[in-house]
């Protein structure tokens, strides 16, 4: 009767599909799309002002802003978003809004 137990949940366990971290990571356009509201498409803006554009930033500018919104504890609306992003994320919103031409 052991066995069978054993032999059943051996079964069930490798039943399941199992994936790496790149699998369930979100992907960055993804993560982007949750910027528009306030960023524009793209990044570059809303409004006739185009406020709160991000393209008129560079790379290096925005990643140290997003990290130092995701370190920062202030209740800020960019950091509590930003707070759950990790570094590869933040990298790959950079190369998203600045692409190496």
């Amino acid at each position: 009767m052991k066995n069978k137990i054993k032999i059943f949940l051996i079964v069930i366990i490798y039943s399941f599909p199992v994936y790496s971290d790149d699998y369930d990571r979100i992907n960055i356009k993804t993560i982007a799309e949750n910027c528009n509201g306030c960023h524009g498409y793209n990044g570059d803006g809303v409004g006739i002002k185009k406020s709160f554009s991000i393209r008129n930033k560079n790379y290096e500018y925005f990643i140290n802003k997003m990290t130092e919104y995701r370190m920062k504890k202030n209740g800020n609306i960019m950091n509590r978003l930003v707070s759950v992003l990790s570094e590869e994320d933040i990298i790959g919103l950079a190369n998203y809004y600045y692409p190496k031409n």
